[in-house]
């Protein structure tokens, strides 16, 4: 996921869409460039993931161990649980 690096400044339209950049756009493989995970970050941000990537960080903390020093019902509720499913327009929209 490292093509997703980056931070960039955005704020949403008057119809609550948020324009994802054309190169963060582009560096999602192929096959899966039409849909985007958003969910919370830490330090007030976003963190997007497209499927293959998101479904990778899902099974990362569902399959913690149970005597990780960081509760992990409290992960799912923060990321998971917080988490959309969107899916890009023509200008690059969600």
């Amino acid at each position: 996921m490292a093509e997703l690096y980056g931070n960039f400044t955005k704020s949403l339209d008057p119809k609550g869409r948020l324009a994802i950049p054309v190169k963060h756009r582009n560096a999602f493989p192929e096959d899966q460039r039409d849909v985007v995970y958003i969910t919370r970050g830490i330090d007030k941000c976003l963190k997007a993931y497209y499927a293959n990537e998101w479904q990778a960080f899902v099974d990362r903390i569902v399959n913690m161990d149970n005597d990780s020093p960081i509760d992990k019902d409290v992960l799912v509720r923060e990321f998971i649980g917080r988490a959309s499913k969107s899916v890009f327009d023509k200008q690059g929209r969600v």
